[in-house]
């Protein structure tokens, strides 16, 4: 956490230098930002879709259980999936990622 306020101080700080016409590496500044915002929004992607995970077990655990799957138990039980395949996705993605960086 440091470390990224530490980024976001610099890059205030050169995006300053660059309006004054000093810092020659505007290049760098807009792709930094651009990697800083990108890894802020997957964040913030996993975070809802846990959220929305957690919600749907909620609401499949309350249901009463009986013999018979009903539309709604069903539904719920999709949903618990989908939600599940989509986090498992993100992170084997984030991990891939993370992965080809250290690489390079």
């Amino acid at each position: 956490m440091f470390y990224l306020s530490m980024i976001h101080s610099e890059l205030a700080f050169r995006k300053f230098l660059s309006a004054l016409f000093i810092c020659p590496r505007k290049n760098e500044i807009k792709n930094a930002t651009k990697k800083y915002k990108t890894q802020n929004m997957e964040k913030k992607k996993r975070i809802s879709i846990a959220v929305l995970l957690m919600l749907s077990i909620g609401n499949f655990s309350r249901l009463k259980g009986n013999e018979n799957i009903r539309a709604i138990q069903f539904l719920s039980i999709f949903v618990i999936g989908v939600l599940s395949g989509l986090l498992i996705n993100e992170y084997a993605t984030s991990f891939k990622s993370r992965k080809q960086i250290k690489k390079e």
